[in-house]
């Protein structure tokens, strides 16, 4: 598949304190829908190829002490985009918007 890939939580096995990760993921869902960006949902909970491979191409500096990045995490193709986006507006200015 092209374009975004956004790695999350799909399935129905968020638990109660995973509340802020769900919300993160809402915002990801939000900005990438509200700028009319293609992207599709890789589900991590259900799927251990895509948690596999997530995993495994977060860069190590971006990845938490335990080295177990949590979703959402996003990726254009395969290069790793984290939590930031450039949105071009029909000016030509590129805005940044960090997630």
């Amino acid at each position: 598949h092209t374009g975004y890939h956004l790695y999350m939580t799909l399935t129905g096995s968020m638990e109660s304190h995973n509340w802020e990760i769900k919300k993160k993921q809402q915002e990801v869902v939000g900005f990438l829908e509200a700028n009319k960006i293609d992207f599709q949902q890789m589900d991590i909970a259900g799927d251990e190829d895509n948690r596999k491979w997530m995993r495994e191409n977060v860069p190590g500096e971006k990845k938490p002490q335990n080295g177990i990045p949590l979703p959402p995490q996003i990726f254009n193709e395969e290069r790793y985009c984290g939590r930031q986006f450039f949105v071009h507006g029909l000016d030509g200015n590129t805005n940044q918007k960090v997630l």
